[in-house]
């Protein structure tokens, strides 16, 4: 099985770069500055990490100030309903990465399957230039590491959380050890504040790259435990457990303004997509401080209540996306990899889960009639309209358009309602279990 996967792996990744060669037409979304050159666009991928979508000032934070992150919420689109693939790490960036649900796209505690077409081998079989610079969190297996999934330089570490100066990861009881990598090679450096390193190789790789199609993917491990928020936002002696949290909010707000502001010094900015959003909820951990945020929402990261998979997504293109949307309709992180294909005219992979964000950018389609599901440690969800059925030990119906906060389990008396959105789990599986892509059976 392993075998005939690789096999179908390389076909479909010759197929994928030709094809993406030969589509050479622009959309009508393409600003004149990259009409008059015929190029695409930049792509660029920005990645929080344990943010909450009550954190920033364009989702109604009043206690942190994100004057960055608001201007490019005004500059473009901001997602009001937008839904990540999972409430943790792992499984939410491979749903993000490769358009397709966490269940087909990695391998049961390894990481993400090399037979997945990421975002990034999409566009570099286009001719794009290509790097990751942060958190990949995604497998430690040589296939699985951004070098083999699409990525030109890597710079980052490839599990969770590290230290902002040692740059040592620890988790649990187990020893603290070098954590980051360059490319293939452990990184050896320390002193200077990571995030800061992050954006630093990010804004040389613009600079290097300005005259040709890049996709840069930044990974934040920003508001992310340990609580070291960058020099210049560091709180007071007597801070509040969200005054602490903030500053690490304001330190990732600050170095997006960082990002920004290098596209506009290299006139790059309406040649330039830019996608924003966190990989889930806010942390309840007790290393997280308890600062975070969903906004009023129940639940938070590792939950499948809307505080755990409901994020931030802001979404600019000057002069080609219309500034000040703000779009209220269901979506999901597996729309990214659709979006960005659909927006650099390049043919995705076949068999993906999500579908393109265009159309409502346009104010055309219909995104209130599908599906979205969620399966994570044993429980699922599914959402249809204004109705989610949560399934751990027992089902929680929700009417989100009466109870945004899902407070009220409405299961009791809407037991057809239930059933049908059992029915629409059950199908779903069926669907996931025929994936030709991930090799493997898919079940509860």
């Amino acid at each position: 099985m392993l075998r005939g996967v690789t096999e179908n792996r390389l076909s479909r990744r010759t197929a994928l770069r030709w094809l993406g060669w030969s589509a050479l037409t622009l959309s009508e979304f393409v600003p004149t500055s990259c009409a008059k050159t015929a190029r695409r666009p930049n792509v660029a991928l920005i990645v929080a990490d344990d943010l909450g979508v009550g954190d920033l000032g364009c989702y109604g934070a009043q206690e942190i100030l994100t004057p960055h992150l608001d201007r490019l919420a005004s500059r473009g689109g901001r997602f009001d309903q937008f839904y990540v693939d999972a409430p943790a790490c792992t499984p939410s960036r491979a749903g993000l990465m490769t358009g397709r649900s966490h269940l087909r796209s990695l391998l049961p505690d390894r990481g993400l399957n090399g037979a997945e077409h990421t975002i990034a081998e999409m566009l570099a079989g286009a001719g794009y230039e290509t790097a990751l610079f942060g958190k990949w969190h995604l497998g430690v297996e040589p296939e699985m590491q951004p070098n083999a999934q699409g990525y030109g330089e890597f710079l980052g570490h490839l599990v969770g959380a590290i230290d902002n100066y040692s740059y040592e990861f620890q988790w649990g009881e187990g020893p603290a050890y070098p954590a980051v990598m360059h490319n293939d090679q452990p990184w050896s450096g320390s002193g200077s504040y990571w995030p800061d390193v992050v954006t630093q190789r990010a804004q040389a790789f613009m600079a290097a790259h300005r005259e040709r199609p890049f996709f840069l993917t930044v990974c934040f491990n920003l508001p992310h435990y340990p609580l070291q928020p960058g020099p210049e936002s560091i709180p007071g002696d007597n801070a509040s457990a969200r005054q602490r949290y903030g500053a690490m909010v304001a330190s990732l707000d600050h170095r997006v303004g960082e990002l920004m502001s290098t596209l506009h010094q290299l006139n790059l900015e309406n040649d330039t997509i830019v996608l924003f959003l966190s990989d889930h909820g806010h942390s309840a951990e007790l290393r997280s401080g308890g600062g975070g945020s969903s906004g009023g929402l129940r639940g938070h990261k590792f939950t499948l209540w809307e505080g755990g998979i409901r994020s931030p997504l802001l979404i600019s293109w000057p002069g080609a996306i219309p500034s000040q949307q703000i779009v209220n309709v269901p979506t999901s992180a597996l729309d990214i990899l659709p979006t960005i294909a659909d927006l650099t005219k390049i043919p995705p992979a076949p068999a993906l889960d999500g579908q393109s964000l265009v159309a409502l950018l346009r104010d055309r389609g219909d995104f209130a009639a599908r599906a979205l599901h969620w399966g994570y440690k044993g429980e699922w969800a599914v959402r249809k309209g204004d109705w989610k059925l949560i399934v751990g030990e027992t089902p929680f119906l929700i009417d989100l358009s009466r109870d945004p906060f899902e407070q009220v389990n409405r299961a009791s008396r809407e037991p057809k309602r239930v059933e049908q959105l059992q029915q629409l789990h059950d199908s779903w599986l069926k669907r996931l279990g025929r994936d030709p892509v991930a090799g493997q059976t898919i079940g509860n």
